[in-house]
């Protein structure tokens, strides 16, 4: 949808859905031979998320004059008001996507030389689905992504919580092959800019650029590996707010 330029605003959103799935094991995105696959008595075990399916993708811009100075609504009736409070425009870019796909690992080659997947209890991928979000573990550089009941540390992480989501560990059998998609992504970018006009063919533009405006953490996916330690954490993926200031001398 786009939005032409209406009483100074302007801009753009628009929004995808996707699935990108394919052929190959522990998510690594490989051509479909035949040593891409756990089995062939059951191809579907390897039809799986490939590691860039965003199922929900949401981008949005625009800018806005703000209405102060020359011609504008307000601050309008001397030179020396545009002068200070004309010429300002504000612009944002705006994205939010859904996470990236992760694949649960139980740490057993139990047939052939893949990982014989997990084993659930009592819970299904769509249940565990539900349970991932971002939980803050005291004294640690990381975040849970899960519920605490998931780990067996319950609120300090940990393994996972066996007597839910548990390696298979049979021999010569192939458990859960579940695939998760990670914590949402949200970022927002802001500027803020000011037109100074000098002469009729010359002006100076100055600009103040937001990243991350709000600071806000994006977080990467989880790890995957039930019987490691840092199960299910997440890092911050994205650095901190920065600002950045330029100018330009348009002739």
């Amino acid at each position: 949808m786009r939005q032409g330029n209406w009483h100074g605003l302007q801009g753009d959103v628009n929004y995808t859905f996707a699935k990108t799935l394919g052929f190959g094991t522990n998510n690594n995105d490989y051509l479909a031979t035949l040593d891409n696959f756990y089995t062939l008595r059951n191809p579907h075990n390897s039809y799986v998320p490939q590691s860039f399916d965003l199922r929900h993708v949401f981008h949005g811009y625009g800018t806005y004059d703000l209405p102060f100075g020359k011609n504008k609504a307000f601050l309008n009736t001397s030179n020396l008001e545009n002068s200070i409070f004309g010429g300002f425009t504000l612009g944002t870019v705006i994205g939010y996507q859904s996470g990236f796909p992760f694949l649960f690992t139980g740490g057993y080659d139990t047939f052939n030389q893949y990982d014989g997947g997990v084993r659930l209890v009592g819970t299904t991928p769509s249940a565990l689905q539900s349970k991932l979000g971002i939980h803050y573990a005291p004294g640690h550089t990381t975040a849970l992504a899960f519920d605490p009941s998931l780990y067996s540390g319950g609120a300090n992480g940990g393994t996972s919580n066996q007597s839910i989501i548990a390696p298979n560990t049979t021999p010569g059998t192939i458990g859960s092959i579940v695939f998760l998609h990670g914590p949402n992504v949200f970022t927002q970018n802001m500027a803020l800019s000011k037109l100074i006009p000098i002469k009729e063919s010359v002006a100076v533009s100055l600009q103040a650029e937001f990243i991350n405006v709000w600071n806000h953490p994006t977080w990467g996916t989880p790890n995957g590996s039930l019987q490691s330690t840092s199960f299910g954490t997440s890092s911050v993926s994205t650095g901190a707010r920065s600002i950045e200031l330029r100018g330009n001398i348009t002739f």
